[in-house]
């Protein structure tokens, strides 16, 4: 028999190395920060509603204004007035005009329902009739009462059906 040889040894465990040590702020590096943090979220926060603003979202859902809600009276606003003649185009086929000089700009409610409305047929004969929603409306027609809607007529050079609403303000949508 051969002698026994001793059993051979393991691997060496490779021990892995410790990541270097970082830098530590110093203490005025970490007070200088303490003290523009306020700063940083105060303008992060203005550029955040700057931006929305810009978009017009704020005009969608006021909200999300940051008003205090509960500080508002129950009862709705007052349309802005507006003191010149404009079209404003809101989205593809929708536009809202102001005829007057001293009408009513038209609220958001106004500019969903017409937005949303959907319509089916148009004839721009005397007087002037369109499907909307289902149901047959003649020029001068109120398409909803609880917002003062009226059917104001159609407009064949522009393909648009003209609403107007109990303030005076005038939204046209293209058919």
């Amino acid at each position: 028999m051969a002698p026994s040889e001793p059993p051979p040894a393991p691997p060496p465990v490779k021990k892995k190395s410790a990541p270097p040590p970082q830098a530590e702020p110093t203490p005025s590096e970490t007070l200088n920060k303490m003290a523009h943090a306020p700063a940083q979220a105060v303008n992060k926060a203005k550029d955040a509603l700057a931006a929305r603003e810009a978009s017009g979202m704020a005009e969608l859902d006021p909200g999300l204004t940051g008003d205090d809600i509960a500080n508002k009276s129950a009862a709705p606003a007052a349309p802005a007035m507006r003191a010149s003649t404009g079209v404003a185009n809101l989205a593809p086929g929708l536009s809202a005009t102001t005829e007057l000089s001293a009408v009513a700009e038209a609220s958001p409610a106004f500019l969903s329902f017409v937005a949303t409305m959907k319509i089916s047929s148009v004839s721009w004969g005397t007087p002037a009739r369109a499907f909307i929603n289902g149901r047959l409306f003649r020029a001068g027609d109120q398409v909803d009462p609880t917002l003062g809607i009226v059917f104001a007529g159609v407009d064949p050079e522009t393909k648009q059906l003209v609403f107007k609403d109990s303030t005076g303000a005038t939204v046209a949508r293209r058919y």
